[in-house]
């Protein structure tokens, strides 16, 4: 293993799940969306947070706004969607990244789906996504621009 608290693999990412570091789980997950993990405790529903700004064709600035995380690393309940649905909608979040490493619902996608989106240049993305983590992931880093969809990178801040 090359570090536990920050895994090369699902092997190495499960070992540090049951190490029960739950919170270095959850760091190193928003870190991969480049977000700035919250404290570990009364993070208001949520568990990393960064900026956004969208611009418009001309390259004036339109709107900035958060983009948020929630981590979970057991089963993901509709509870905890709608909890983060609530506390993306208190923050403003212009979107958010529900992260996993077990499977979300058709319910719980329902839901992402009431959330709406947003619309940027003409394109709509999605104002809720998921991401679960899979070794697909560690085998291309990359591969994360195809499940999360927005217009440009995230920058942490």
């Amino acid at each position: 293993m090359q570090n536990q608290l920050n895994p090369d693999n699902m092997n190495e990412l499960n070992d540090l799940l049951n190490s029960k570091l739950y919170h270095s789980f959850s760091d190193w997950a928003v870190s991969k969306l480049n977000l700035t993990p919250t404290n570990n405790s009364a993070d208001g529903g949520f568990d990393g947070i960064g900026h956004y700004s969208e611009w418009i064709s001309e390259g004036l600035e339109s709107a900035k706004g958060p983009v948020m995380a929630e981590v979970k690393s057991g089963k993901p309940t509709l509870a905890q969607i709608r909890a983060f649905c609530h506390s993306m909608n208190i923050n403003n979040a212009i979107a958010g990244v529900f992260i996993t490493v077990e499977k979300v619902s058709t319910g719980m996608r329902e839901e992402a789906k009431s959330m709406g989106c947003f619309n940027h240049n003409g394109i709509e993305y999605p104002r809720l996504q998921f991401w679960q983590i899979t070794q697909e992931y560690f085998d291309n880093p990359d591969s994360i621009n195809e499940i999360i969809r927005l217009p440009k990178p995230i920058r942490s801040g």
